[in-house]
């Protein structure tokens, strides 16, 4: 079980917004390592500690499954399916693509008002530095991108975008990665940079390399949480698949690519704050 820094997080919500809410709860509990590979996802116990009826706890899992994040077993319980490094490196590198693409289109568009807009963010977000509140923090990157990704006018990408963001951790990087924020402001004002010079290609790198260093980041975390079976390989041996055509070297199972192992409580990751949700 994930490690409380609430009681019932989810008690105070209404009713219209428990399904929701819980699955977004989870899945963040999920995506940050809070859960064992393996682990039984007890519906009566889930229920009990988030303060909601097992209902919403059973949607949200049956919901985590489509997304291939819970194992639905034949005996109606649920899992957590597995997770490699290699399938974190995969999730970042699509996000980065899709992120990348947005961000050189809005290059190619940017105004004078988006400059604007944007460096009012990034100095606010300066001014709170790391010692900022991880909520509002949070918000500000949102903000950031939002801005950036609108100026691009492509909905379609932003449909993709939206759907791959699912495999990362909504609320978790401000509150629990060391460095995140002084990363965040590095990167965000090379980007700011490419999009003044409205320079797309410039643009594209800054946001890939922004968004290839919050997953290695991330990573690290679950290695010092011991959360795979195996010691970490080389950064160069975490590659995207970039074929659906398999080959001999990706059938053979490397360490990036075995089980993380069951932890003990004692080596699960940091507690996930508890969510934060408009009144």
């Amino acid at each position: 079980m994930i490690e409380e820094t609430d009681q019932r997080p989810l008690a105070h919500l209404g009713r219209k917004k428990l399904g929701e809410e819980t699955t977004r709860y989870l899945r963040d509990a999920l995506l940050s390592g809070q859960y064992a590979t393996g682990e039984r996802m007890a519906v009566h116990q889930l229920a009990d500690s988030l303060g909601v009826s097992t209902m919403p706890v059973r949607e949200a899992l049956l919901r985590l499954s489509y997304e291939g994040l819970i194992d639905n077993q034949r005996n109606r319980s649920f899992r957590v399916a597995e997770m490699t490094r290699q399938d974190l490196a995969d999730v970042y590198w699509m996000y980065s693509l899709i992120l990348g693409e947005l961000t050189a289109r809005a290059a190619e568009r940017a105004d004078t008002q988006l400059i604007h807009d944007l460096r009012e963010i990034h100095a606010q977000w300066a001014r709170l530095g790391n010692e900022g509140d991880p909520v509002e923090l949070q918000a500000l990157n949102v903000q950031f991108h939002d801005l950036i990704n609108d100026a691009a006018a492509a909905p379609k990408l932003l449909i993709m975008l939206r759907n791959n963001s699912r495999f990362i951790p909504e609320h978790m990087f401000a509150a629990l990665v060391p460095g995140w924020s002084s990363a965040s402001i590095r990167n965000h004002e090379a980007i700011l940079d490419s999009l003044e010079r409205r320079d797309p290609e410039g643009a594209r790198r800054a946001v890939e390399e922004h968004v290839k260093e919050a997953g290695a980041m991330l990573t690290s975390l679950f290695d010092d949480a011991g959360y795979w079976s195996e010691p970490a390989p080389n950064a160069a041996d975490l590659r995207p698949v970039t074929s659906l055509e398999p080959d001999a070297q990706s059938q053979r199972a490397g360490p990036e690519n075995r089980r993380p192992h069951r932890r003990s409580r004692r080596t699960q990751g940091p507690p996930m704050p508890p969510p934060t949700v408009s009144p």
